[in-house]
């Protein structure tokens, strides 16, 4: 009978689950048809794949090495200087393994990050409340709110499911103490901190305090909690002294400036999402400020009012007169110097002597709280709310007041007192912790309109619960990257020559590109982009910068144990000139032999040994009968080159645009151009192109035309199309008469009415 009902249990709960996985689904509309090209944009989520992919690959070939990662070359354990996604990678392991590319298993991630996150804040929720319409509405406010969709490029936030977790771990050993309890308290502590370092260090102090908050007469209940805890932390310590390595190493650690820049105000707590589908075109775009629109909502916050105002009052707090007077009379003189210090923001007793308004102002709350409960020791036990809801409250006002950074106390604080919390950058993610006790709040408030069991009271529980999910809804345009390695890193990956360093480094979002398709070959690399970078890095970039190639440069490079300088002809931009020279002076000089172009876009990629090479590719000419080193000889004085791959250029649009829009670029192939598609919005509308003549292009690239005989595409729009909405993109997809495909960058544009 037990074996039954638990069964029952764990496929209701399985059910629950996959509801959510479906809304994730629904709202992510259409990742799921395109999990191996959208990315939310071609920044921070082609990182966070390699990332997975890379401790995907480690933890199952050589967990060891885990933070050795093949970026940075020579740097110190280079994972460390962003998440390690650990937690993430354990869940998507199997999808890594079975062989599905790096980008479509990150997008699998997404999908159960976000429905993993509205399923344990349901847990919560329905755990406090014990309803689960109320903890519908707190599940999706919290996967899908303003918050979590501003941090869409985020996965590590994404998956902030385990806060929640935590919370209700806590909770639900609270009810019950045992030694199994605590163990899954542990389990979340530990799965929190794989996944998101962030919220170990914010979970982590919102659980501390909470714990507090529900022992503070019975600290010795707390053993079997500091036991799971130690644990937990044991099993996160190898997880964590690589970070700890790494800011010894490299003087690693953020400035107080740089997490005044993260600090919210009152007024981004007013701000939403840009991609939030109610109110994301609300604000000026210039009141906008990155990773601090925080609004949470009308809806919640009128749910949070009806669970105050709607809950009956509950006993009268009894008022205690300690004995002790001399105690609660220096409890109270300590607030009034504490409260002095931290409105004069200066400190001098004697030896005692430091600045700053944080220390006084956390002081001063800390023995308010004391004082308070000495003469109201029984508020809690005879508050109209009970201690699980007060801990949820706790959370929105460690999270609100902590995200205000530098406009509050409490972070600051924190990262002057706590060394770890000095590594963060962002206070305004502490909106997260609000955001947990927020959900609890939202379905305390559903949960009391249902107890009233009127027609009325259940009917406005039920708009509301609708009006939540609305102001859920993302409004998220996801860009198609092409995530096909090029030729040259399956030549990496097959010939495994070494320490490589590509070029540029950092230009029109190379960098990304570099350290995604990292996961082609995983030969070590000069190149990265993380939260930190080493020195080597540092200066080769703003060498880079300055245009600033020359011997120096290649010697540093040469210092590393670099075997392999690789150019990408068609990303240098306004290095071109400069890369060309160093080029022409260090092939000249011998420090550098050119080994073979490979086809990639127009111009192709070209790729250097330092010093000689066994790796020269052999002399043979191409279709428009150049060898390779005329190829390069052609690139270096601005001669068209020969390609056997499809090539398509996207010359219109190039900006925004306002009434028609026309649609023209050129592509060519040794074989016949059979058709050219348009696609629109994501992929999701598709029309076809005229082909046309283009003499010019003929003229520059005459071996193509006889395959190619009509080059040029056009596609013009009298007006947008309905159902586009204004903010889109356009992709190219070429089709030959070898059954090749190839599609074009992906261009994004405003699409303005005339």
């Amino acid at each position: 009978m037990e074996a039954r009902r638990v069964v029952r249990s764990a496929a209701r709960e399985l059910a629950w689950f996959a509801a959510f996985f479906v809304a994730a689904i629904v709202f992510t509309w259409p990742l799921a048809i395109r999990l191996e090209t959208s990315v939310a944009d071609a920044g921070d989520p082609l990182l966070n794949a390699w990332i997975l992919d890379w401790t995907c690959h480690a933890l199952s070939h050589d967990p060891l090495n885990l933070f050795n990662a093949p970026i940075y070359h020579p740097g110190l354990f280079p994972l460390a200087y962003s998440e390690h996604l650990a937690g993430i990678a354990l869940v998507v392991l199997p999808f890594h393994l079975a062989g599905l590319s790096p980008l479509t298993v990150y997008n699998i991630a997404m999908l159960l990050g976000f429905a993993f996150s509205a399923y344990a804040a349901f847990v919560l929720a329905r755990l406090v409340t014990g309803s689960s319409i109320g903890a519908l509405a707190g599940a999706l406010f919290f996967a899908f709110g303003s918050f979590a969709v501003m941090h869409i490029s985020h996965l590590q936030v994404v998956w902030s499911g385990w806060l929640p977790m935590l919370l209700a771990a806590l909770l639900y050993w609270w009810r019950e103490p045992s030694w199994k309890r605590a163990a899954l308290l542990g389990a979340a502590f530990t799965m929190n901190g794989l996944t998101n370092i962030y919220w170990l260090l914010y979970g982590g102090f919102a659980l501390v305090v909470t714990m507090v908050l529900l022992h503070w007469s019975a600290p010795r209940r707390w053993k079997q909690l500091i036991v799971a805890l130690a644990v937990a932390s044991a099993i996160l310590l190898p997880f964590l002294i690589p970070y700890q390595m790494v800011s010894k190493e490299y003087g690693a650690g953020r400035t107080s400036f740089e997490a005044r820049l993260g600090s919210a105000s009152l007024l981004d707590w007013a701000m939403p999402s840009p991609n939030n589908w109610i109110y994301g075109g609300l604000p000026p775009h210039e009141m906008q400020r990155a990773e601090r629109q925080l609004f949470p909502g009308i809806a919640v916050l009128a749910l949070i009012a009806i669970a105050f105002f709607t809950r009956p009052r509950g006993e009268r707090f009894m008022r205690v007169e300690r004995n002790n007077r001399g105690l609660d009379v220096t409890i109270g003189v300590l607030v009034v110097i504490a409260i002095a210090s931290a409105l004069a923001g200066r400190v001098e007793l004697g030896p005692i002597r430091f600045s700053g308004y944080d220390v006084p102002a956390v002081l001063a709350t800390v023995l308010l709280a004391i004082r308070l409960h000495r003469t109201y020791p029984d508020a809690l036990a005879k508050s109209r709310f009970s201690r699980e809801e007060w801990s949820a409250f706790l959370w929105i006002a460690i999270g609100f007041v902590a995200s205000l950074g530098w406009n509050a106390f409490l972070h600051p604080f924190l990262f002057r007192v706590v060394t770890p919390f000095r590594a963060t950058r962002t206070p305004a993610r502490w909106a997260v912790i609000a955001g947990v006790g927020l959900a609890v709040w939202a379905a305390i408030g559903i949960a009391a309109l249902l107890a009233k069991k009127t027609t009325r009271a259940r009917s406005i529980a039920a708009l509301l619960v609708v009006f939540v999910t609305l102001e859920a809804i993302p409004d998220v345009r996801w860009d198609q990257f092409r995530a096909e390695p090029a030729p040259v890193y399956r030549w990496l990956a097959r010939e495994r020559p070494g320490v490589v360093l590509e070029l540029p480094l950092v230009n029109d979002g190379s960098h990304f590109r570099s350290v995604f398709f990292n996961s082609a070959h995983r030969q070590p690399i000069v190149n990265g982009t993380s939260g930190w970078e080493t020195p080597l890095h540092e200066s080769l970039r703003k060498a880079e910068l300055a245009q600033r190639f020359d011997d120096a440069f290649l010697t540093q490079v040469e210092t590393a144990g670099t075997k392999i300088v690789i150019v990408h002809a068609d990303d240098l931009g306004h290095y071109e000139a400069a890369v060309k020279a160093f080029l022409r002076a260090q092939l000249a000089s011998g420090r550098l032999t050119f080994l073979r172009r490979f086809d990639h876009e127009v111009n192709g990629d070209y790729v250097f040994a330092i010093g000689p090479s066994t790796l020269r590719a052999p002399e043979v000419p191409d279709g428009a009968g150049f060898l390779p080193a005329q190829n390069l000889e052609r690139w270096l004085s601005g001669q068209a080159t020969y390609s056997d791959a499809i090539t398509v250029v996207l010359e219109s649009p190039h900006g925004d645009v306002g009434g028609p829009l026309t649609v023209r670029g050129y592509a060519f192939s040794p074989h016949i151009i059979r058709g050219v598609t348009v696609l629109v919005e994501q992929g999701t509308r598709r029309y076809e192109a005229k082909l046309v003549e283009r003499p010019d292009v003929a003229q520059r690239f005459p071996w193509y035309r006889h395959s190619a005989p009509r080059p040029g595409f056009e596609l013009a729009f009298d007006e947008r199309p309905d159902g586009i909405p204004e903010r889109t993109d356009v992709q190219v997809e070429v089709v030959d008469n070898a059954g090749r495909v190839m599609r074009s960058r992906d261009f994004v544009f405003n699409w303005r009415a005339r």
